[in-house]
């Protein structure tokens, strides 16, 4: 099976399962292609350098309710290994790190991670940012390093309180932009973010500096986010306003518009084309059973029914 269409399936059962555990739903094919089952919630993805293999970024809940993983995932065989945490991978880096100065330990089981991107630094090591829930509200550094195939820890980038994190991209000079949905815990603020309100935006990072707002980026649930490839534009999915914008990294100017429904993650093509993840493509339904949020995604042929316990529409439910 290639990669392009590994990707492609992992991303669709990502956008239904972007909760807590696995889409329980039937594990069968369809045409010519193959269902991979048994994986917790992949909510996130980058290809590796050798075009073989996956990163995934296993979704352990919104408020890091429970623990999640990295993983690497095999194309050829389907085979997976836990890259972190594991008793294996180097964990602590007390010679180098990539992140603010005062982060020197590395999170431990609470672990928990949502978006997640591959890049390489500018003396050729590759660098995998993931945006974490668990025990703080940060961006953390690894390193990935092809010759033993295995993740080192290299610090993290702890956002301003209240922060609530999505997803992240490395900027060329060194630092990262990442998105910021509405305040966290703030059940309010989430129900208006689904509905259009503009309450987030994203955060810009860089060592040694105070983290900012990116000018123009403020929207309605920012969700993924990509770099164009100059590093000069930005292209954010604001979940909550149904569009994918466009805009001048400098002065925050809108460059274009896209109507997409509920933009979630976006990845870019080799070709140049940008891959936008639509989570408008199913009908979802709210409702509550025991006390215990169910959601229906209506989709052909049949419907998945699961429950979360810990994706953001769970805010809705009183």
């Amino acid at each position: 099976m290639s990669v392009a269409r590994t990707l492609f399936l992992l991303c669709f059962f990502a956008l239904l399962g972007a909760c807590e555990g696995t889409v329980e739903s039937p594990c069968l094919g369809e045409g010519q292609n193959q269902v991979i089952c048994g994986l917790q919630a992949p909510e996130d993805i980058e290809i590796l350098p050798d075009h073989t293999q996956l990163i995934l970024s296993h979704f352990g809940g919104l408020f890091g309710e429970s623990s999640g993983s990295l993983s690497v995932f095999n194309t050829r065989d389907n085979s997976r290994r836990i890259l972190f945490p594991s008793n294996t991978a180097p964990t602590d880096s007390e010679t180098e790190l990539w992140g603010d100065t005062d982060c020197k330990q590395a999170p431990g089981s609470e672990f928990s991670p949502h978006g997640i991107h591959l890049s390489q630094r500018s003396d050729g090591r590759w660098q995998l940012l993931v945006v974490n829930h668990g025990g703080r509200e940060s961006v953390e550094f690894f390193e990935w390093l092809e010759a033993d195939q295995t993740l080192q820890w290299r610090g993290c980038a702890i956002m301003p309180e209240d922060s609530y994190l999505n997803d992240v991209v490395a900027s060329p000079e060194g630092g990262l932009i990442v998105s910021h949905m509405f305040k966290k815990h703030d059940n309010i603020a989430a129900v208006r973010s689904l509905f259009g309100a503009k309450l987030g935006h994203l955060w810009y990072w860089r060592r040694d500096q105070m983290v900012s707002v990116l000018p123009g980026s403020r929207g309605s649930f920012p969700n993924g986010v990509q770099l164009s490839p100059d590093g000069k534009a930005i292209f954010v999915n604001l979940y909550g306003e149904s569009s994918v914008v466009k805009l001048d990294r400098r002065s925050g100017a809108v460059l274009g518009k896209a109507v997409v429904q509920h933009p979630d993650n976006s990845y870019w093509m080799p070709d140049g084309r940008l891959l936008v993840g639509d989570a408008g493509a199913a009908r979802i339904r709210v409702f509550t059973c025991d006390g215990r949020p169910v959601y229906e995604f209506d989709r052909v042929p049949g419907q998945v029914k699961f429950a979360p316990q810990g994706f953001g529409y769970d805010l809705m439910i009183d």
